[in-house]
């Protein structure tokens, strides 16, 4: 039987001295909800479960008529609420009706509150990003209030010479001043060796006497005002603001609060859920007026002399100033991350609370990160993580099917949980390399990724402001088409549903973390500053571990060595915050400070599981008394040696080869240390991926088989005291109570791309018995035969044709590029009933099946089995297949579209995509 036949989904029960029951695929057998919370929120989402959209007002080109029209829309497909997000026009938008409304003017505030009234109107929860584009700037803040930083030149230079050198030349919307010059031997032994060069601001050139030998001039150049906002809108345009300047950012905020406060005469920013900040993208930004003086308070040294030495990667060093070097560059990395918390992260957070509304922030950004993803995101309430559709290959192990569901989604979720977070959101289907190309069966697989990170909320990237008179495919910022004018949108309030449930699953109970990863960030900071990529990438297997240990039924958080400072041990579990691990795992961690190392002594003795893979830390990562501070991490590490703590070897390299290699290896790591999983999965692979949180008695499951192609089948157990268990049917909001469990186990099967929600419940005592009786065995019915086809393209020019096998539309003559709906028709004659599902065995994209005029099932999410009840009989059947497609062949044949003609130029894979049925239908 091929795996198309096999696409019904169940669960039975294993008993090791026989016995089983089997639950309905379609869980037709459903009792009423317990009164419990979970149960009756998971029937019935809230709004703050439900997706939210980003809702970008293109050019501010507003009408309130149209803001009606969208509202309606997209709370038609199932959203709980908007973040208004205003932002520039496209640069390819047509057809430019209205008039652009400059951000925080009256009028634009006038639209902002009839927009907050209509939504709350519709039931939809409003969050409001600050400014428009990003990061935070515009044309209103002075010069010193713009971002600054400092960049180094370097020109190697050779002698006994005296050399004339050409300074940089400043482009006159740059305001940019030579700060220092040095001259260092091409390889530095310390700092002594810097000789200054004196230079005159007014002359193009500068004299250097240069020794004999191989020399390098160090050019040290401050600039300000050098970057504007990212698609800023009007009135939210120009420099970006200097984040590292609290007096700058207080009255930036001001600057938004106070205007809108005017206008409505409000005390707070009524009806706004939350303020947001997108991702921090400060290229450059590394600097901020008085910085010496604040790094000398704070480090106890002037870190002016090594500034031209530790911002250039390329610098040559011997190894007595490597060590040097480090520490200055991980003192200046740990000022800057302390000033932008203290002066951006925290003033933003109080600013929110103080006009009445939630945080919203995303602490991930380019090139650099201000934070080690953990800090920043502790501060909102509402942490933010982010992720890709169509980008893969950008990180190991952190992408599937080019789906980037990498460490920003972690380390958010990671956050959330230790700091008690009820919502962990994502920016969600990012989307700038397949816009038309992005199906409901593909958001769905991502959706999971999101889920199997910790996210619980979604906002969905995004929403066009874009009205009729726009044309098609109208005013597209970015993102995966979410557009009335998409042939599968009348479908997607299946998909909000199905996230809404789980989302809302998530939101209601708390996470279950058995492992607590560290990674090796002073390290890191020490060599390369705050540049993100090392951050991401070392050591190799650091931010693919999670995923290898949730394979194994392993459930895990990122943390810093920071936290552990104040952990505990409790009962054999290690506290930080508000999370409880059975162990934790130091990752290559060769620098930390002398706290966190008395601290993990400490733990150790107490009989604390700590295990340090690969490094053992030996240095702590501060310039001032060093020696000392050095001598106590490498003795506190040494006590915790000799007291036990566990050790291994790094993964080698080798285990890049497959995901399922690194899986392995992280699951014996785990039987090792003797860390039972809380959920035993008996069959290990990395498609699988489980979510474990608990509520009260109950312990909560989610399980999702994120392969498009391949099932999955697996015996699972969550808790050898939990007797009773229930499905949660996440298409449909259904509870089924199955029998006590024996044994504790569970056999589970998961088609491609299904998900399944387990509820593990001691205290409820009632059950049904779902066994059902087996069917007899019936030869599969093939319904063949002439099929009758209308195919209406979105221009509505409807095309009819017959088919005698089922191949993709697009490959016939003449419909190419073809886009829209697709209606298929076929008669056909049974001498005797008694089958019980119909099955396709493939559809591009969705499937609404009709048979003898009644609706029997949709599939969007790779589904394409169909329960038969009532509506086959024997003798003459009528069936009808509607089925939408993608816009993509369309709209790359749109020459004409500057919109269409941009977004598809943008595609990695030109290859053209399927339309249609593909292969047999066939009664089961």
């Amino acid at each position: 039987m091929s795996v198309v036949q096999k696409r019904r989904t169940f669960i039975r029960q294993l008993s090791l001295g026989g016995g089983a029951f089997c639950l309905s695929p379609m869980l037709s057998r459903c009792v009423d909800a317990h009164e419990n919370a979970v149960y009756k929120n998971f029937a019935n989402p809230k709004s703050e479960a439900k997706p939210f959209f980003r809702w970008w007002w293109n050019g501010n080109r507003l009408s309130k008529e149209e803001i009606v029209r969208e509202l309606k829309l997209m709370k038609e497909a199932g959203i709980g609420g908007i973040e208004i997000n205003p932002i520039a026009m496209p640069e390819a938008a047509e057809n430019l009706v209205y008039e652009e409304v400059r951000w925080l003017s009256d009028e634009w505030i006038e639209y902002l509150e009839f927009t907050i009234k209509q939504a709350n109107d519709l039931g939809l929860i409003t969050d409001l990003i600050v400014g428009t584009g990003w990061p935070f700037g515009g044309e209103f803040l002075k010069p010193e209030e713009t971002i600054k930083g400092l960049r180094v030149e370097m020109i190697e230079l050779s002698g006994p010479a005296k050399t004339e050198v050409a300074l940089p030349a400043f482009s006159g919307d740059q305001h940019s001043v030579i700060k220092k010059m040095v001259l260092f031997p091409s390889e530095i032994e310390s700092l002594a060796q810097g000789k200054d060069v004196k230079f005159d601001h007014r002359r193009s050139v500068v004299e250097v006497d240069v020794p004999e030998g191989k020399y390098v001039l160090y050019i040290l150049i401050w600039q300000n005002n050098f970057r504007t906002v990212m698609h800023g809108a009007p009135g939210g345009a120009g420099p970006v603001l200097d984040h590292f300047n609290k007096p700058a950012v207080e009255k930036y905020l001001n600057h938004m609060s106070a205007a809108i406060k005017k206008k409505t005469g409000k005390k707070s920013l009524a009806g706004i859920r939350a303020m947001f900040c997108d991702s921090i993208e400060l290229n450059g930004a590394n600097w901020t007026n008085g910085f010496e003086d604040v790094f000398s308070a704070r480090r106890g040294y002037d870190i002016t002399p090594y500034l031209p030495l530790l911002l250039n990667k390329n610098v040559q060093v011997a190894d007595q100033m490597k060590d040097e070097l480090q520490r200055a560059r991980f003192d200046y990395s740990q000022t800057l991350s302390e000033l932008f918390t203290e002066n951006f992260i925290i003033p933003f957070h109080n600013w929110c609370h103080e006009n009445g509304t939630l945080s919203r922030f995303q602490a991930y950004g380019h090139p650099w990160l201000y934070t080690d993803l953990l800090d920043g995101n502790m501060i909102p309430d509402i942490p933010e993580g982010d992720q890709w559709l169509f980008n893969g290959s950008w990180q190991p192990f952190t992408d599937v099917d080019e789906i980037r569901y990498a460490i920003w989604n972690k380390y958010a979720s990671s956050a959330g949980h230790l700091a008690g977070r009820k919502i962990v959101s994502s920016e969600a289907m990012t989307n700038t390399s397949g816009v038309f190309k992005a199906s409901l069966k593909y958001i769905k697989q991502a959706t999971d990724l999101n889920f199997a990170a910790g996210i619980n909320h979604l906002v969905l990237h995004g929403f066009n402001f874009s009205p009729p008179e726009a044309g098609f495919p109208g005013w597209v910022r970015y993102g995966c088409y979410f557009s009335e004018q998409n042939p599968w949108w009348p479908h997607m309030s299946h998909w909000s549903a199905y996230c809404a449930r789980i989302s809302q699953l998530l939101q209601d109970t708390k996470p279950v973390s058995q492992v607590a990863i560290v990674g090796p960030t002073p390290d890191i900071w020490s060599a390369y500053g705050l540049d993100r990529n090392p951050f991401n990438l070392e050591p190799w297997y650091l931010h693919a571990l999670w995923q290898a240990l949730n394979h194994n039924g392993y459930s895990s958080d990122y943390i810093n060595a920071d936290l552990l400072k104040d952990a505990r041990l409790e009962s054999g579990k290690i506290l930080v915050s508000a999370m409880k691990y059975d162990i934790v795992m130091l990752c290559d961690v060769e620098t930390t400070t002398a706290e966190t190392a008395k601290k993990i002594e400490e733990l150790t003795s107490l009989g604390a599981k700590i295990i340090l893979i690969g490094k053992t830390p030996s240095r702590s990562p501060s310039m001032m008394g060093a020696l000392k501070q050095d001598g106590i991490v490498r003795k506190a590490m040494e006590n915790a040696i000799y007291a036990g703590i566990l050790m291994a070897p790094t993964p080698d390299k080798s285990l890049q080869e497959s995901k399922e290699k690194l899986m392995v290896w992280a699951g014996e790591l785990m039987k090792n240390c003797g860390i039972i999983p809380y959920v035993y999965i008996s069959n290990p692979q990395p498609q699988l991926f489980q979510i474990h949180h608990t509520a009260d008695h109950l312990e909560v499951l989610f399980m999702a088989n994120v392969d498009k192609t391949e099932p999955y089948s697996t015996l699972i157990s969550v808790d050898k005291n939990t007797i009773f268990a229930s499905a949660l049917d996440p298409f449909t909001g259904k509870k089924n109570r199955l029998k006590p469990v024996k044994n504790n186990l569970l056999s589970i099967e998961l088609q491609p791309l299904e998900s399944l929600a387990l509820i593990f419940d001691n205290q409820d005592k009632t059950h049904e018995n779902n066994s059902e009786k087996q069917p007899t065995h019936k030869e599969p019915f093939e319904i063949g035969g002439t099929w009758e086809v209308s195919a209406i393209p979105v221009d509505k020019s409807v095309k009819s044709f017959t088919l005698d096998e089922l191949r993709p539309v697009n490959e016939l003559d003449g419909m190419e590029n073809f886009a829209g709906e697709i209606i298929y028709k076929i008669q056909f004659s049974l001498a005797e009933n008694g089958f019980s599902n119909l099955m396709i065995d493939e559809v591009y994209e969705t499937a609404e099946v009709y048979l003898n005029g009644k609706n029997i099932g949709l599939s969007w999410w790779g589904n394409n089995h169909f329960d038969l009840k009532d509506p086959l009989r024997k003798g003459k059947n009528m069936l009808e297949v509607r089925v939408t497609t993608l816009l993509a062949n369309y709209c790359s044949s749109l020459e004409s579209s500057r919109t269409a003609r941009y977004w598809t130029s943008r595609y990695k894979d030109k290859t053209p995509v399927k339309c249609g049925l593909v292969g047999k239908v066939w009664l089961q």
